[in-house]
């Protein structure tokens, strides 16, 4: 990931200066005006409080009242309300603004929009359809869905369960960092024209989660330019060859259920490499929800969490991994990886043994030593580090960085 300079608040400030000239085109006096703004929840890298506060400030002095704006969390499946984290993510709120955490289950939130050309039956949340102006705030970063996050794919987050479900269930995995014109951003952008989604804010961070660039204006163009920033700096050439593959969560290790998103490059690493993926533990609770497009798999889920049936298949599952680990704990590294953790924040009061199967660290001195023994005494080990791995994607050599 190469090294960008953040921007400044005054370059912040001139970045987002268009939104003046995109709220002087509703027919509604400024007065009266009502806004919706869509930003990322905690479990995504982008900066929303050095976005959000001066985006505020421009609406406010083009005559929009704190009252009339409203903006959304888009958590989609994600279950969170924590507060203590939210006023984090987002920063100093203004008086008389609401924020909203969608709830994707609750059908007495959404409003029925339609359908998109594919057919997916469209319901999203009501206050984003009240509104006279609606702005999205996001990160542009590689994805396994959509090749890039960003643009109109933020619409997903407030989403009812049954469309959310519908517009996944239609497409698989890709390429991360791959071509961009896809039938899953297809779908996204068809949303976006459907529900009114007018000026998008597309934001690539830096080393520091800091913002290093803003693309802002019409979802399709301003993405598209974000994501031509986002290959040259996200770009990088895999290691096959490594004997220790050590790969940084961050700055997506806010919560243990979206480290996934960081594994990507173990899977160029050749089939007796150490994987180590190193996160920090964070106090931000972010559970799931699970996909369901009809009335019976809803049911079918809400009747699992009441008799605690996949919580008790979860635990079988983990018990079993301990004792087989007990009984031979050379199968560490059976899962794939190893987890280390160096940084556990003071609130939280669990440290887990597993993470989806996967061992634990605390000691980085008992890591070393487990990954001694694996290689053999003596050996000299090959170390290939991918830092913030969750925001790089492959290339064949350095010369593809900006060749999509």
């Amino acid at each position: 990931m190469s090294h960008r300079v953040p921007l400044g608040p005054e370059d912040i400030r001139a970045k987002l200066a268009g939104v003046r000239e995109f709220l002087g085109k509703r027919d509604v006096g400024p007065g009266q005006r009502k806004v919706s703004i869509v930003v990322d929840d905690h479990s995504r890298p982008t900066p929303v409080s050095a976005i959000l506060g001066p985006l505020l400030d421009e609406m406010f002095a083009s005559g929009i009242s704190p009252g009339n704006v409203k903006v959304l969390v888009a958590v989609g499946t994600h279950e969170f309300d924590d507060r203590r984290i939210l006023d984090r993510k987002l920063g100093g709120i203004p008086a008389g603004v609401e924020v909203i955490v969608p709830d994707c289950r609750d059908a007495s939130q959404f409003a029925d929009c339609g359908k998109l050309p594919a057919g997916v039956p469209v319901r999203i949340h009501k206050d984003f359809v009240a509104a006279d102006a609606r702005i999205a705030i996001s990160g542009v970063y590689p994805h396994d869905e959509v090749s890039f996050s960003g643009g109109a794919k933020i619409l997903i987050g407030i989403l009812a369960l049954e469309t959310i479900s519908g517009i996944h269930r239609r497409h698989g995995l890709l390429q991360r960092g791959g071509e961009v014109d896809t039938a899953f951003r297809q779908d996204l952008e068809d949303l976006a024209d459907l529900v009114g989604l007018g000026y998008s804010v597309n934001c690539v961070v830096n080393q520091d989660k800091q913002v290093a660039s803003l693309h802002c204006g019409d979802f399709r163009q301003a993405f598209r330019a974000a994501v031509v920033d986002a290959r040259a700096s996200f770009a990088t050439v895999p290691d096959t060859e490594a004997d220790v593959i050590i790969a940084s969560a961050y700055p997506m290790d806010t919560a243990l259920c979206v480290l996934g998103k960081s594994r990507w490059c173990f899977r160029y690493a050749k089939k007796d490499a150490c994987r180590i993926l190193v996160t920090a533990l964070c106090d931000c609770p972010l559970g799931r929800v699970p996909l369901a497009s009809s009335a019976r798999e809803r049911m079918v889920q809400a009747l699992k969490r009441r008799s605690g049936a996949s919580a008790l298949k979860r635990w079988l599952k983990e018990q079993h991994r301990r004792w087989e680990l007990r009984r031979d704990p050379g199968r560490r590294w059976d899962s794939g990886h190893v987890i280390f953790v160096p940084f556990v924040e003071d609130s939280v009061r669990l440290r887990p043994d597993l993470v989806d199967g996967a061992p634990v660290f605390y000691d980085w001195s008992a890591l070393v030593r487990d990954i001694g023994e694996r290689i053999g005494p003596g050996r000299r080990a090959r170390v290939s580090i991918y830092r913030c791995a969750p925001m790089l994607f492959p290339v064949q050599s350095s010369v593809d960085r900006g060749e999509f």
